[in-house]
This record gives structure tokens, C-alpha cells and sequence, in this order.
């Protein structure tokens, strides 16, 4: 529960900077929660150590995701940074102006987003896990819905790839 309530404490904070394009303050929070989410999976898998960052990897599919928040909360790529500060237009000499406010990217912004409410997804259904295990209390039908919307929204708007 203490990964859980830490994750929540997060989930306003994380989507307020979002869509204020401040990206790069994102990333390392949207990475937290990612690393609480394979914190969890290695609980239910038995293979958590204390004091021990989570495998990044123990997930499968997310390595490329990881990486990229990777890039962005470590500011380890020059090109990367430069495409999120410069600005939409050129000057007359060719160079592209960086912006010292932050530029909401509406591509950036859906992903970073959808990344949010996808791993925001995965916190529920860890929680209706723990719930029917410590209550006998199973996910309803009408729940069960409200998830599956959210996956096929997601997909839908490229946030996510159907799995093969």
C-alpha cells in the first residue's frame, strides 16, 4: 500500500506540468511511476529485494519507454532537448530559436499523457488485485467497462500498440 500512496500523492502534480509542456519536469515523475509499477510487479512476483531499484525491464514491451523517460529526466540527448525547446518557425539566418518557457507539443504532450493514465490503469487493476486477495471484493462488470474504455481510447489514439 505505502507504492500505491505514493504513486497517488503524484497523479495531480504529474498531470498539472504535463499540460503545462514543463516535459522535462515530468519525466521523472512519470518514470517514478513507472519504477512503482515494476516495484509492484516484483512483489506479486516474489522477486523484490529492499533497497533495490526495480528492473526496468521486468515488464515486457516498456524497455523503449523507459529509455526515452530515461532521456528526458536525465537530459542526455542534445537533439532530444533541442526538438522540445525550439520554437515552430526559423529566423532569417536558418537557426531555430529555443525557448526559455516551456512549449506545449500537442504529440509529446498525448504521450507523456497517455503514458500517465495507462500506468494510472495499471495502479487500479494492481488495486482490485489487492483488494479481491484482502477483502474477497472482485472487479464488477460495470468497472470492468470503465478499463476497457480506457485501453481502447488509448489505443486509439496511438498511445499504445496492440500486443503481438
Amino acid at each position: 500500500m505505502f507504492l500505491i500512496s505514493a504513486f497517488y500523492q503524484n497523479i495531480d502534480l504529474c498531470e498539472e506540468i504535463i499540460k503545462l509542456g514543463y516535459y522535462f519536469a515530468a519525466a521523472p515523475l512519470v518514470r517514478q511511476e513507472y519504477e512503482i509499477i515494476c516495484q509492484i510487479h516484483e512483489i506479486d512476483k516474489d522477486i523484490r529485494k529492499n533497497k533495490k531499484v526495480a528492473n526496468a525491464k521486468e515488464i515486457e514491451g516498456f524497455g523503449i519507454v523507459y529509455g526515452d523517460l530515461s532521456i528526458l529526466t536525465h537530459l542526455s540527448s542534445c537533439d532530444v532537448i533541442a526538438d522540445i525547446l525550439s520554437a515552430n518557425f526559423q529566423l532569417k539566418d536558418g537557426q531555430t530559436p529555443i525557448s526559455l518557457v516551456p512549449i506545449v507539443d500537442n504529440q509529446i504532450c498525448k504521450m507523456m499523457y497517455g503514458l500517465h493514465i495507462f500506468l494510472i490503469y495499471t495502479i487500479v487493476i494492481y488495486l482490485f488485485d489487492l483488494f479481491d486477495e484482502m477483502y474477497g471484493l472482485d472487479i464488477n462488470e460495470k468497472d470492468k467497462e470503465a478499463l476497457s474504455l480506457i485501453v481502447n481510447i488509448l489505443l486509439k489514439e496511438g498511445v499504445l500498440a496492440e500486443h503481438k
